[in-house]
């Protein structure tokens, strides 16, 4: 009697599952996990762009438009703290609902299904567009920046000719694409080939960052201003400075925009380190909070720790001075600073060594590109998510069996990169800063969800391991509520803000097309599908199978 009440419950539980899974593309997503906490942390401190690299550069040089006159180490480290309610929330959600896909099925099964649509809509077009700003700055930034430096560094005209021959923008563009086709395949190749080159160009990351530090730190304005005068001609150092003093005597802003904005400037990067909870279906250990701090809040704050030692360094002992001065008069006839105003051109400058060199251009070119196949990954998946859900058609969740990746998909976020990589190049239609400004709406709505999660889905809540509550509130809940306050203060900033650059007529239209398309799609599709006789709505109320 025992054995068959046993074998009956077994049946039973058989059928559900059969039933549950008939409701979805297939029985398995096709992707398996292999990364653990560690790698993780990798891919987060990758996917921010700032652990050495062009975006570092770029971050660094804007904040002197942006915030003058403001300690902007010390806006680095308030934007790092505060971004870190952002990794935190990802992180609760990634233990409650481990599903590669993020956003889409935290916000579709907590709020409501064309929410997390719209959001997910957002990550697959932005991703891919990020990707082509990255691209179209290689050259102007990742290349000449050190090529033009070393060149002037070691007294070779060929070098600093070949970094001007490269930046054209023809150049630019197919530079460029060379690179994001590359990525794209090595994404192909599956994720056990992605993570291995992930965690080598990690370490070459790490070591760039040693040598920015030892440069920095072994010299002072003084020691700078000797190399700068010897390279470019006497009194350039301090010529330069007067320069600056004379044709921008006050450049301040009003305190409390500065303040804001730079915050936000910051905050904006470093909310990124989340990646790995896109990809939680693709995580080891993934129900361990262990392994969720390590790879989101730990992530976060090397990030932003690193960044504002960064900052520091290079204000400090390039002279803050000097600083706002190459970069405000960087392209003027009054200039006489030969290379980019970035950090990363004092670095070949301050130690001319060949092995140096080399070993820092890899580990800077890495650090602000590898994120590109990263987001390649991440845009597939969401795509993938659609389409296991039934959202899209079957061909957009192909997974190839060998290698564990979802082919279509990814060649579609080929696509849209490189159709961005010829808007930017191009084009002055999008700003760096639009990308971020987009998907704070998709973080504001995350932020929503995980307030409510705990209450409208308790079952899953309960038995997850981030059930902990504060005083009977789930602590899920307060970071929530925390991180839309924070994210509402950010989509405020950008919105009237222009010195961030993400709010022209382009951009603006572009982030609230895509959201207002999008929330509409689901309905469309949710009407066909009904007519196919494939119910949306039963699908929602569950999980999809791992």
């Amino acid at each position: 009697m025992l054995v068959w009440q046993v074998l009956n419950m077994e049946l039973n539980k058989h059928l559900i599952m059969s039933q549950k899974s008939d409701l979805y593309l297939r029985r398995a997503s096709g992707l398996v996990r292999i990364a653990g906490p560690w790698s993780s942390l990798a891919f987060n401190v990758i996917w921010t762009g700032n652990c050495v690299g062009l975006i570092t550069a770029f971050i660094l040089n804007s904040y002197v438009f942006i915030s003058p006159g403001h300690n902007i180490p010390l806006l680095i480290i308030a934007a790092s703290l505060l971004s870190t309610l952002n990794t935190a929330t990802y992180m609760c959600f990634s233990m409650a609902i481990p599903r590669s896909g993020g956003d889409y099925h935290y916000i579709g099964r907590t709020l409501h299904p064309s929410l997390g649509f719209m959001s997910s809509v957002n990550w697959a077009i932005w991703l891919p567009l990020v990707l082509g700003w990255a691209a179209s700055v290689i050259v102007p930034i990742a290349f000449s920046s050190v090529l033009t430096s070393w060149g002037i560094a070691t007294n070779n005209a060929a070098v600093i000719q070949m970094a001007d021959w490269l930046n054209t923008p023809d150049r630019v563009f197919l530079v460029g694409a060379v690179v994001i086709i590359i990525f794209t395949a090595i994404t192909l190749l599956g994720n056990k080939v992605y993570f291995a080159i992930q965690n080598i160009a990690f370490v070459l990351m790490l070591i760039g960052i040693i040598i920015t530090v030892a440069v920095f730190t072994s010299n002072n304005p003084t020691t700078f201003a000797a190399l700068i005068d010897k390279l470019l001609g006497a009194d350039t150092y301090q010529s330069t400075i007067q320069s600056f003093e004379t044709q921008y005597p006050d450049i301040s802003r009003p305190s409390l925009t500065a303040i804001l904005s730079g915050i936000v400037l910051w905050a904006g990067i470093n909310t990124w380190a989340c990646g790995s909870s896109l990809i939680a279906g693709e995580v080891k250990d993934v129900g361990k909070l262990r392994t969720w701090l390590i790879a989101n809040v730990l992530g976060s704050f090397f990030v932003g720790g690193v960044m504002a030692l960064t900052a520091y360094l290079y204000y400090s002992s390039v002279g803050e001075k000097f600083v706002y001065a190459m970069s405000y008069l960087a392209g003027s006839p009054d200039s006489k600073i030969m290379f980019p105003p970035f950090y990363a051109s004092f670095i070949p400058i301050a130690f001319p060594n060949f092995a140096v060199f080399i070993v820092f251009a890899v580990a800077f070119f890495l650090g602000g590109t590898f994120f590109m196949p990263q987001n390649q990954i991440l845009g597939s998946r969401v795509m993938l998510a659609w389409s296991f859900d039934r959202l899209m058609p079957r061909q957009l969740g192909y997974v190839d069996k060998r290698f564990h990746q979802p082919v279509v998909a990814t060649v579609i976020c080929l696509i849209i990169s490189l159709i961005s990589l010829w808007v930017f190049v191009y084009t002055t239609w999008l700003g760096f800063f639009s990308q971020l400004f987009a998907v704070a709406f998709s973080f504001l709505l995350t932020a929503i969800s995980a307030i409510v999660f705990p209450y409208r889905k308790k079952e899953i809540f309960e038995a997850s391991p981030v059930n902990f509550r504060l005083g009977g509130i789930p602590v899920m809940s307060l970071i929530g509520l925390a991180n839309t306050i924070f994210l509402l203060v950010f989509i405020y900033q950008n919105w009237t803000d222009s010195a961030l650059g993400s709010n022209s007529p382009q951009s603006v239209g572009l982030i609230i097309s895509v959201l207002v398309i999008s929330f509409f799609l689901y309905f469309i599709i949710r009407a066909i599908r009904k007519r196919q006789g494939i119910d949306l709505d039963a699908l929602y109320k569950e999980l999809p199978p791992e």
